[in-house]
């Protein structure tokens, strides 16, 4: 599972592969945290390279999503459709309009 959405690092690099590589699930507080690697390309995350940069959210309150009985990756990366909010009310998600890897075709080649 992954997501394509080509993004500009830090570095300068468009970031194009995107997974999901650490989820924290805090189940007393409703909190869930969640950091995407991104990496230059799909090739690149399979040939071993490290990630060029990382993104991180935080969940909670009423975005707060996972299920014991779910899919929780899968519910993030269907959350990435959606804003998601600073303290100060900017959306921060880089991520709407991503593709799933999983479920679209539209990265294949016919």
């Amino acid at each position: 599972m992954a997501i394509f959405r080509p993004i500009q690092s830090q570095y300068g690099v468009v970031v194009s592969y995107w997974k999901v590589t650490v989820m924290n699930i805090d189940w007393h507080n409703k909190r869930c945290e969640v950091v995407l690697a991104g990496y230059y390309d799909e090739a690149s995350r399979f040939d071993n390279k490290s990630p060029i940069e990382y993104r991180a959210f935080m969940f909670e309150g009423t975005e707060f999503y996972p299920t014991l009985d779910g899919n929780n990756v899968q519910e993030t990366y269907d959350r990435l459709d959606y804003p998601i909010y600073d303290s100060n009310g900017n959306d921060i998600n880089v991520f709407i309009d991503s593709i799933d890897l999983v479920t679209s075709d539209a990265l294949q080649a016919p």
